[in-house]
């Protein structure tokens, strides 16, 4: 009975440092999201001496005659930004002089015009482009001078390396290193210099980086780490459902990546996990705040979704944008949107509905609604154009049993993976993971990828 005590205090102990982690990287997040629109808007934008950028001049519509009416350093930087259209009428504006002066100073580099168009080709794809020369200086200083198709790198004529060079000599050159996503291997810009962290525009998610490597890593943690003794009784429960998970807990709490809260969660999912393999019920067995963005990612690894809470805590309704030209026939198993085995064979987790014949806007609904410890039923439905969500017909009620029953182990797989890199990568991310940044991680923790490769769905 004193056990069980300690164990629930523990339980509610790793509940509040897991709500104060989350709480913690919502607010992080918000703050860099901010400092990135901060430093985009300035981007490109030199700051003018005060005599010169505080003076006041005038943007005037060429249509409506409406006036805007500000200091040169923020209508250049309007400029620079392309915000060159009334935002009355749409008509294009018209700047005072002093700031068209100013901003053709900027679109010039010796006797070359940045605004220019120039021709580069790919010389694997024997392709030919067409792009400003500003762009191609711009893929240079941010180290993506590659084809997009086969990722070769491309040939600039000599205009695009003399610009660079007087750049360059100016000091007015900046070249940004590209790392690589710890999560799909994509090439980001580190605008950092190599000592903050950037988000992955494809998979989304946020990483740190380091002055010396080509790829991001962790995160530092919001909560302090647990000694690797601490989390012995967890790793034990952990190994008891799933060998492979503990021994990856164990590799990230030598290296002082785990702590207390992630422990505690993980050992209880996966435990919920294993007593619920063989349900058919459309239950899941996650809070309705954490099935969200997972339940949603099943069918699509980029849907467009949203709920009709914020706090999904209490349960509340998910929406699946099927779109307007969305395929749909109800001769397949419908019920497969929400099953993960194709996940757990190496496929992306994409299915597709039908109801033939249809072009309205179609929302594919999943009311989540707590059930048990941990746990969330989910009804399906449908309804068009924004309308009265209806459940689906009886007579899928029986494929919708039968996804479920598959469902454990490609959720065995994603908590795998959860478990490989840590919350911070959970939701979409882990959808999108590529197999080369999967390997590049087990090498990290000084582990073989060959052990764990078909386990993680690779």
């Amino acid at each position: 009975m004193l056990n069980h005590g300690r164990m629930k205090a523990a339980a509610l102990k790793a509940a509040r440092q897991a709500q104060q982690q989350k709480e913690a990287e919502a607010l992080a997040r918000k703050e860099a999201r901010v400092k990135q629109r901060q430093e985009a808007r300035s981007e490109g934008v030199p700051q003018l001496p005060p005599e010169v950028g505080q003076a006041v001049a005038e943007a005037r519509c060429t249509s409506c005659k409406a006036s805007i009416q500000n200091t040169v350093q923020v209508l250049l930087e309007r400029v620079v930004r392309n915000r060159v259209r009334c935002d009355r009428c749409g008509k294009p504006l018209s700047f005072s002089s002093e700031v068209t002066d100013l901003h053709d100073q900027l679109m010039r580099v010796g006797d070359a015009d940045l605004r220019e168009q120039v021709d580069y080709r790919c010389p694997r794809c024997d392709r030919t482009m067409t792009q400003t020369l500003g762009k191609l200086i711009e893929l240079v200083q941010r180290d993506r001078a590659t084809c997009q198709v086969c990722g070769a790198g491309l040939e600039f004529p000599p205009e695009v390396h003399q610009a660079l060079s007087t750049l360059t000599a100016s000091g007015a050159a900046v070249t940004r290193r590209t790392v690589n996503c710890p999560i799909c291997d994509r090439g980001v810009v580190d605008d950092t210099g190599g000592s903050g962290s950037v988000s992955c525009s494809f998979c989304g998610v946020g990483f740190a980086l380091s002055p010396q490597s080509t790829r991001g890593i962790p995160p530092p943690l919001t909560l302090p780490a647990a000694p690797p003794a601490e989390l012995a009784p967890f790793l034990e429960r952990v190994a008891a459902q799933s060998p492979f998970a503990a021994e990856l807990l164990q590799a990230r709490a030598q290296r002082g990546e785990v702590t207390f809260a992630e422990a505690v969660v993980l050992a209880a999912r996966l435990e919920a996990l294993r007593a619920w393999a063989h349900s058919e019920q459309p239950v899941v067995p996650m809070p309705p705040e954490e099935a969200v963005p997972v339940l949603a990612c099943l069918f699509s690894a980029g849907a467009i979704y949203h709920t009709d809470r914020r706090d999904m805590s209490e349960g509340g309704t998910l929406f699946l944008d099927l779109g307007g030209q969305t395929p749909l026939d109800t001769g397949k198993a419908m019920a497969n949107v929400l099953s993960m085995a194709s996940l757990a064979s190496g496929n992306d987790g994409r299915f597709f509905l039908d109801l033939t014949g249809e072009t309205v806007s179609t929302d594919l609904c999943l009311t989540l609604t707590p059930a048990g410890d941990s746990c969330c039923a989910v009804e399906l439905g449908l309804r068009k154009n924004g309308g009265k969500v209806h459940r689906l017909p009886r007579a899928h009620e029986a494929k919708l049993r039968e996804a479920f029953a598959q469902l454990p182990l490609a959720l065995a797989t994603y908590y795998l993976r959860h478990v490989l890199f840590g919350p911070w990568a959970g939701g979409r991310p882990l959808f999108l993971l590529n197999a080369h940044a999967a390997a590049q991680r087990l090498q990290s923790l000084g582990l073989p990828p060959q052990r764990y490769g078909q386990a993680l769905g690779f």
